[in-house]
């Protein structure tokens, strides 16, 4: 069975790459183009990792891991937030 992982992401660009590669290594992908689409898609599934971008329309990462945090299914998925617009608060 394949490794699933979401891709959240409002540039569309660097979400299909990213789904382009991980899935030529054999990754399942599901992609969501801002935080509360994110949002829906972890109401239907468990993902094995996730990407998601800090700052995205409608919701962004920090409300992405506030629902994984309060929902215990999403509660031990990994998180790996990528940005470009960090800053050493945002970082910590």
């Amino acid at each position: 069975m394949k490794k699933t992982i979401l891709i959240a992401d409002d540039e569309a660009n660097l979400r299909r790459t990213l789904a382009e590669i991980l899935s030529a290594q054999g990754y399942a992908t599901l992609e969501a183009g801002d935080g509360m689409e994110a949002i829906e898609l972890l109401r239907k599934t468990t993902p094995d990792l996730v990407f998601s971008d800090w700052k995205m329309p409608s919701a962004g990462g920090e409300e992405v891991l506030r629902y994984m945090r309060e929902e215990r299914r999403l509660a031990s998925v990994p998180v790996i937030v990528i940005t470009a617009f960090g800053s050493s608060h945002t970082t910590i």
